[in-house]
């Protein structure tokens, strides 16, 4: 029964990284698409994942540190819904910084997508959504909150945010790219 392009799906799985792969000889499925690297040194990519790690888990620990003050800030709608929803694309990052640990130098098309890209994605989904709790924060202290309680909650907000452009001006500056 000749091989049909359906069949190669099946035994792959159903993906987009399926026309990757080319099967061998003995049966087996070798990779045979792109490789992404980094632009940067051994050390230097060592450092970018420390970076990335450790920059993460800041901004988690300032996050559940923040959650935890009880501010009437912290109770209004328009500052709570964005400020919760910080929460997915800060779990995806770090996520992905774990995992940028355990990827060889040279990635696969899967990896990069799954890893480096969505890492990219998050970073900016959770600027955004750090900018829109800062902005919530500020209307509720301009709108007459209590001023001293929520300096913990906007400062916070404000390492978070900065945080989060750091670890996007370092994706912009160390550059994963297809390898040449």
């Amino acid at each position: 029964m000749p091989k049909t392009r359906s069949s190669v799906k099946t035994a792959l799985g159903r993906g987009k990284y399926n026309d990757c792969y080319v099967k061998n000889e003995r049966g087996e499925y070798e990779y045979r698409g792109e490789y992404y690297v980094f632009d940067a040194t051994r050390t230097a990519l060592l450092r970018l994942k420390i970076a990335y790690a450790a920059l993460s888990f800041a901004m988690m620990a300032i996050f559940v540190l923040i959650g935890l003050t009880d501010t009437p800030g912290g109770r209004v709608f328009y500052v709570l819904l964005p400020y919760v929803a910080i929460f997915l694309p800060l779990s995806i990052i770090i996520i992905d910084a774990a995992q940028l640990f355990f990827l060889p130098p040279e990635m696969t098309r899967k990896q990069y997508d799954t890893v480096v890209r969505q890492m990219r994605r998050s970073s900016i989904a959770q600027a955004a959504l750090s900018s829109l709790a800062i902005l919530g924060e500020v209307i509720f202290i301009i709108a007459g909150g209590v001023f001293r309680d929520e300096l913990w909650f906007l400062g916070g907000l404000v390492i978070i945010a900065a945080l989060a452009g750091l670890l996007l001006w370092l994706q912009n500056v160390h550059k994963c790219a297809e390898k040449a």
